[in-house]
C-alpha cells in the first residue's frame, strides 16, 4: 500500500502545474441520453434571486429510474437552494399521465418568495409519439418546489402545422410566459415563426398556454428554392414591456445566400410584434473600425487582396439572446466566412477553417441602428464526439455551444462559449483547423453603462480532470449576483454534458460549473486598456484610435518563417510587438528609418496573433496567421 502510494505521489508531482484539477464541478443528476440538451435556445437553467436557487430540467435515466427505452423522455430536475453548493438531483417525474415524451425541455422559476420551497417551476417541451415518431405539439406544466415527488400539471397541445422545438422559455409582463418554435415538416422550413403565450391563472394555479400569434417570414428563396434559417429563441427586457424574437437566416432584401441576424420587436408586453427585420451583418457599425469587414476580410484575403473564401460574413448557426436594461437586444453568435459557390451565390456554409469571431450584435436605439462589438477570436469551429450511432453512422456534433446571460436587472451582460485550445487541438496543429475536438469552456462580461468589457476567462482548459470535456454548456438566461463581499460577484449557472461510456445514445451525466465561470466587478477595464494578462486575449487596442496616416500592410498571408511589415514612413521610429492569443507579449523590436521590415515567426506556433505598430503618429494594430 505505501508503495502505491509512493508511485501515485511521484506521478502527480511529475504533473506540470498548469494539468492540475483548477475547478471543482458539482454532480447533477442524468439521462438516458444526451439528447436532452442539444439547442443553444433552449432555456434548461433557471435562477431565482430572491431564494438563492438554481434549477436544471433534463430526460431521465431509465437506467436507474426503468421504464423501457420510451420512458427516457419522462422529466426531472434538479435543484439547488444555496446559490449552487449543493444539489439535490433527479427529482421527479414531471409527467405522471406520460401520453407523449418530452425532449429538450425547458424551465423558470415562477414567483419570487424567499422561501425556495414557496416558488414554482414553469416547464414546457416540444413531444414525440410512441410507438411512432413523429413530432407531435408540445406539453407544458407547472410544479412545487420541492425535493421529492413533485406535484406538477400536464397538459398536450397538439398543434395542426407540423413544428419544431421550442426554444426561450422566458417571463415577460409578471405572471407572463413566453415561447417560441418554427414550422418543420421534418424535411421543409415552414414560413412562420410561432409564439406562445402562457398566462397564470391563480383560480387553478396553472398556467394556461396558446398560440398567441404566428408571423410570417419573407425567406429569401432565390438560391435553391428553399427556406434557410435556424431555430427562433427570444427574451423580454428586465421590466417586461419590450420583447425581442431573434433568429439567424435569410429574408428577402438582404445579403442572399448567407446567414443575418433576424429580428421582431415587441413594445407593449408581447401583445404586439413586429415584422421580421434583418441586420446586414456588411453594414453593421464594428468598435473602432468601422466595419466587420475591416477586421475579417484581412484574414481572408491573400496579399494580392484576392479572396481565400466568398468573403462574404455570415453568422454561424448556434445563438443565444438576452435584452439589457434599455430595452435592447444582444444576440450572441460566431461570425466566419460564407463559402464559395460557383454559382448563383455562397450556399449558407461556413468557411471553418478560417478566422472566426464571437461577437456580440445590438443596437442602442432600439433597432434604428446596429453595431457589433468583438467578445473574443474563434478558433476551432466543430466537433464530433462520442461512438457512431449503429443506425446511420453519425457522431454527435457541437459547434462553438454560444450563450448569453444578463444580470438582474440588465446592467451587465455575460457571455459563454466553447473553443479549443490551439496548441492541444489536433494534436498541435492549431488554427487552421476546424474541428473543436477538445472543447473548453470561456465566458466574459460587459457592463452595458459605460461598454466595459472584461478580459475573456478559461474556465477548463489546463484542468486535469476537465479539458477539453466541457459539451453542449448551457446557460441560464440570468446570472446569480453575490454582493456580500466587497464588490459584487456575478456567478454563471452553467451546466454541461459528460458522456459516461463516450456514447451519445448512453447515459450522461451534468455537472454544475457556477461556481467556477465567476465574474467580479473588478475584472471590467475600459475598452481603452491593454492588460497583459495569461487569461486575456482581448484585442490589445479595442478603443484605442489608430493612425489613420499610414497604410501598412502585412504579407505573405498566411506567414510561415517570415512576415514582412511594409507602408512604414522613412522619419518614424516603431515600436513593434507581437501578442499570441492569449495577450502575452512574445516579440519585441525597434526600428527607424525604414519603408519594411522583417519579423521572424518561424519560432511560433500556429495560431493567430496580433501585431502593434507604437510611433509618434499613433499606432497602427493588424492581425495574422502563422501556418504551415
Amino acid at each position: 500500500m505505501k508503495r502505491q502510494l509512493g508511485i501515485l505521489f511521484l506521478v502527480f508531482t511529475m504533473i506540470p502545474n498548469f494539468l492540475l484539477a483548477q475547478i471543482n464541478p458539482v454532480q447533477l443528476g442524468r439521462a438516458s441520453n444526451v439528447l436532452t440538451i442539444l439547442r443553444p435556445q433552449q432555456n434548461q437553467v433557471t435562477v431565482n434571486h430572491e431564494s438563492n436557487s438554481i434549477a436544471f430540467i433534463h430526460q431521465q435515466d431509465i437506467t436507474i429510474w426503468g421504464g423501457g427505452g420510451t420512458a427516457n423522455g419522462r422529466l426531472r430536475y434538479d435543484l439547488s437552494t444555496d446559490g449552487g453548493n449543493t444539489f439535490t438531483n433527479d427529482i421527479g417525474v414531471l409527467q405522471l399521465t406520460y401520453t407523449n415524451y418530452a425532449r429538450f425541455p425547458q424551465t423558470i422559476f415562477y414567483g419570487t418568495d424567499a422561501n425556495a420551497f414557496n416558488n414554482n417551476l414553469v416547464w414546457a417541451a416540444p413531444t414525440n409519439h410512441f410507438p411512432t415518431p413523429g413530432w407531435l405539439g408540445i406539453v407544458t406544466g407547472i410544479s412545487n418546489v420541492t425535493l421529492s415527488n413533485p406535484s406538477s400539471t400536464e397538459h398536450y397541445q397538439f398543434d395542426p402545422e407540423p413544428t419544431h422545438t421550442l426554444g426561450g422559455l422566458c417571463e415577460g409582463l409578471p405572471g407572463e410566459f413566453w415561447m417560441t418554435e418554427m414550422i418543420f415538416d421534418g424535411s421543409n422550413i415552414g414560413d412562420s415563426v410561432q409564439v406562445y403565450k402562457g398566462t397564470y391563472n391563480s383560480g387553478t394555479q396553472d398556467v394556461d398556454w396558446a398560440l398567441h400569434i404566428r408571423k410570417y417570414v419573407d425567406y429569401a428563396l432565390s438560391y435553391d428554392g428553399s427556406r434557410h434559417m435556424e431555430e427562433p429563441n427570444m427574451a423580454f427586457s428586465p421590466d417586461g414591456l419590450t420583447g425581442w424574437i431573434a433568429l439567424v437566416g435569410d429574408i428577402v432584401g438582404g445579403s442572399d445566400s448567407t446567414y443575418n441576424p433576424i429580428f421582431l420587436k415587441s413594445i407593449d408586453g408581447g401583445a404586439t410584434w413586429s415584422s421580421p427585420m434583418e441586420v446586414d451583418l456588411r453594414n453593421v457599425g464594428y468598435t473602432s473600425s468601422g466595419s466587420l469587414d475591416a477586421e475579417l476580410k484581412a484574414l481572408w484575403e491573400d496579399v494580392n487582396n484576392n479572396p481565400i473564401s466568398s468573403g462574404r460574413p455570415t453568422c454561424t448557426y448556434d445563438f443565444d439572446v438576452t435584452v439589457d436594461a434599455n430595452g435592447n437586444p444582444h444576440l450572441f453568435v460566431v461570425i466566419g466566412s460564407a463559402s464559395t459557390a460557383a454559382s448563383p451565390a455562397p450556399d449558407y456554409s461556413v468557411k471553418s477553417g478560417l478566422a472566426k469571431l464571437a461577437v456580440d450584435i445590438t443596437t442602442p436605439d432600439g433597432g434604428n441602428t446596429w453595431s457589433m462589438h468583438k467578445v473574443s477570436p474563434i478558433y476551432t469551429f466543430r466537433g464530433e464526439f462520442g461512438t457512431p450511432d449503429p443506425n446511420n453512422g453519425s457522431l454527435q456534433q457541437m459547434d462553438n455551444y454560444t450563450q448569453v446571460s444578463r444580470s438582474e436587472s440588465g446592467s451587465h451582460i455575460f457571455y459563454s462559449w466553447v473553443d479549443s485550445d490551439t496548441t492541444t487541438a489536433n494534436g498541435g496543429v492549431g488554427f487552421g483547423v476546424a474541428d473543436n475536438l477538445a472543447p473548453n469552456l470561456r465566458i466574459a462580461a460587459k457592463r452595458v453603462s459605460d461598454g466595459y468589457v472584461s478580459c475573456p476567462k478559461w474556465i477548463t482548459s489546463g484542468d486535469i480532470f476537465w479539458d477539453g470535456m466541457a459539451l453542449f454548456p448551457t446557460m441560464a438566461p440570468e446570472v446569480l449576483t453575490d454582493n456580500s463581499g466587497f464588490q459584487a460577484e456575478y456567478k454563471l449557472p452553467i451546466v454541461f454534458v459528460q458522456m459516461i461510456a463516450n456514447n451519445q445514445l448512453e447515459p450522461c451525466s451534468f455537472h454544475y460549473l457556477g461556481n467556477d465561470a465567476t465574474v467580479l466587478e473588478s475584472d471590467f477595464w475600459g475598452e481603452a486598456a491593454w492588460i497583459n494578462t495569461d487569461n486575456c486575449f482581448v484585442n490589445p487596442t479595442v478603443g484605442i484610435q489608430e493612425s489613420k496616416m499610414e497604410n501598412i500592410v502585412l504579407y505573405p498571408v498566411p506567414a510561415t518563417d517570415r512576415l514582412t511589415i511594409s507602408g512604414l514612413k522613412l522619419e518614424k521610429a516603431y515600436l513593434i510587438e507581437v501578442f499570441n492569443n492569449v495577450g502575452q507579449l512574445i516579440l519585441e523590436t525597434q526600428i527607424d528609418n525604414v519603408k519594411k521590415t522583417d519579423l521572424n515567426v518561424s519560432e511560433l506556433i500556429d495560431g493567430y496573433y496580433t501585431v502593434r505598430m507604437v510611433s509618434s503618429n499613433g499606432l497602427v494594430v493588424k492581425p495574422f496567421i502563422v501556418t504551415r
